[in-house]
């Protein structure tokens, strides 16, 4: 790559532009940071609300565990070395109870926003030196505008963004770009020391010496062979010693072997495929119910047919066709080598329910996409041919739409999101409520997670996970409180659940609910659900006295369970003094 032709940004080219270089970012790219707020505002502002869930019952947890020092000597019992990341989960545990989960929330926000605003000052560099499209200001930012858009409402963050556990994956995206858009202005040691820095956010910032590889083959030039040599072997420097550091602190993954299988590598390149062509594929589900071939070659039909789409719309053109296709490469390189460690090392059971590993190859994919946009709309203008308009403007359509189902894609799992956010947060203020309480907590039928009924993509297991099988189950409420009381009780009574537009599962049970009902020291908490709230309510205590009695089959369903109305009582104080009537029914479930 020409690095000598590189500057701070693309629209500043004269050499008086040191002493106001900055004013000269600022102004350039404050369009940019206003929009990229606004848009993750708007999807994922709700997300400060959520408490903390999912892989933070076990992680925050193990951050408070250790200090901060040995979570840099050593990743002890975790698989992961990521010592950047847990630094910063270690100061936000310091802050006052309560304020944890918001500010993790708010972090990953601010993050996805900067992220949007790096993607369009990468963009911007990248389509002025491979594919001008103009030199007027507002060309230029309507360019960096619609690839920054791109990025921020692709449907893979909807796992990421709204999840405080997921910021490693934030967190490298953010320090992979930083160091490109560096190593691309020349300032290599602020590079270097992003190379560096990045693999201790999370494991994919290795990727790094192979990105600048990419953006050196894609413009090379034979008289900086020797220069690119030079520079690989300065880059690989950073990346050798985070090897060095990693496989000495950590020997948590010993005996697991670094290698998915063959099978697993098929299922997940696929995968990755369907990311990669997000707007033909993202249609897939209308499609699949109708053919008689399995998921997996569909989506390579699928998908490679929208790859093809992109070099039949780059054959149009009829100038600039290399530029074109330089950005192509860039793109789909920047996909394959940002997703290529973790589909070689996890298995596929791992990667369809992970699409948060899609927040750093979604650089590339909003690159891809951005320049067919580009070409589209360069081939309406100037294109003399009837077909290749319709052709061109059918695409551009396509992806528009494609836009327009992330949108909903990522509202929709945000329903879900606060639809469980709510559901946790009334169970902790019920811990609060009977902390001090003698009888124990137990809840019914409260729920572990949530997915939508129908899917969005034909590979991918959607929806959103809140307390998975492997934390402990105390740590619902003690993470999300500076409760310590670890006796609260989960219960499963499947014949009062009513079926709803979403699919829901239930956190394991502690015991079955014949362990509970006859007990005097517990107190119950039903989970209403509804299409668009989850209530917990006090639903009180089994009396004793009244446990024997048979007042009465109230309703019995063809199933086999039976629901007995087993007491009443009125409260007498409550009927003379004309005050609202107290009733309390106790009622018994046999299932």
């Amino acid at each position: 790559m020409d690095l000598r032709e590189s500057v701070i940004d693309d629209e500043v080219t004269n050499s008086s532009s040191t002493r106001s270089s900055l004013f000269v970012v600022l102004r350039e790219h404050a369009l940019l940071g206003v929009l990229a707020t606004l848009i993750v505002w708007g999807l994922y502002g709700s997300s400060l609300q959520l408490p903390l869930f999912f892989d933070d019952l076990v992680q925050f947890p193990y951050v408070e565990r250790y200090t901060m020092f040995e979570h840099w000597l050593s990743s002890n019992e975790s698989p992961y070395y990521r010592p950047l990341t847990v630094s910063i989960w270690k100061l936000l545990t310091l802050l006052p109870t309560g304020s944890t989960a918001i500010f993790s929330h708010a972090l990953n926000l601010f993050l996805h926003a900067l992220n949007g605003v790096f993607v369009g000052m990468l963009a911007g560099q990248i389509f002025s030196r491979f594919n001008p499209v103009s030199d007027q200001w507002l060309q230029r930012q309507m360019v960096k505008s619609l690839v920054a858009t791109l990025y921020l409402v692709l449907p893979f963050h909807y796992q990421a963004i709204p999840w405080a556990g997921a910021l490693p994956q934030i967190l490298v995206t953010t320090l992979v770009l930083a160091a490109v858009i560096s190593f691309i202005n020349q300032n290599f040691g602020l590079a270097w020391i992003l190379t560096l820095v990045a693999p201790m956010a999370q494991e994919t910032g290795i990727v790094l010496p192979a990105i600048y590889l990419l953006l050196i083959a894609v413009d090379f030039q034979r008289s900086d062979l020797g220069k690119g040599i030079r520079t690989m072997t300065l880059f690989s420097l950073p990346t050798v010693i985070w090897l060095a550091v990693r496989f000495s602190v950590s020997t948590a993954r010993d005996g697991v072997s670094l290698f998915a299988g063959w099978e697993s590598l098929w299922q997940s390149t696929t995968w990755s495929l369907q990311g990669l062509s997000w707007p033909i594929t993202i249609f897939g589900r209308y499609i699949f119910p109708f053919v008689s071939i399995n998921d997996l070659l569909f989506i390579w039909l699928l998908g490679g047919g929208g790859l093809l789409i992109i070099l039949i719309m780059t054959s149009m053109l009829n100038d600039q066709k290399r530029n074109a296709g330089k950005i192509y490469l860039v793109g789909i390189g920047w996909v394959i080598l940002t997703i290529l460690p973790a589909i070689v090392v996890l298995p596929f059971g791992y990667i369809i329910n992970s699409p948060r590993l899609m927040t750093l190859p979604a650089v590339g994919i909003s690159l891809l996409w951005g320049a067919c946009i580009v070409v589209g709309m360069k081939l309406v203008r100037q294109s003399a041919s009837v077909i290749i308009r319709i052709f061109s403007v059918t695409i551009l359509a396509l992806v528009v739409g494609a836009t327009g189902v992330s949108v909903q894609t990522i509202r929709e799992e945000m329903r879900l999101h606060a639809l469980l956010g709510g559901a946790y947060s009334q169970i902790v203020v019920a811990a609060e409520d009977e902390f001090a309480s003698p009888e124990i907590p137990v809840f019914i039928n409260f729920p572990s997670s949530m997915a939508p009924a129908e899917k969005r993509f034909v590979l991918g297991n959607e929806g959103v996970v809140f307390w998975p099988q492997y934390a402990p189950q105390h740590t619902i409420i003690s993470t999300n409180s500076s409760l310590s009381r670890t006796d609260y009780g989960f219960v499963t009574i499947e014949g009062i659940r009513k079926q709803q537009p979403y699919l829901a599962g239930i956190v394991r049970p502690t015991a079955p609910f014949a362990d509970f009902e006859n007990r005097t020291d517990v107190i119950f908490y039903n989970t209403q659900y509804s299409p668009n709230t989850i209530r917990v309510l006090k639903a009180g205590q089994i009396s004793a006295g009244v446990s024997g009695a048979n007042l009465g089959v109230f309703a019995a369903e063809k199933d086999g369970f039976e629901i007995q109305l087993r007491g009443a009582e009125i409260n007498e104080t409550d009927l003379n003094s004309g005050r609202p009537l107290a009733l309390e029914l106790q009622w018994h479930v046999s299932v």
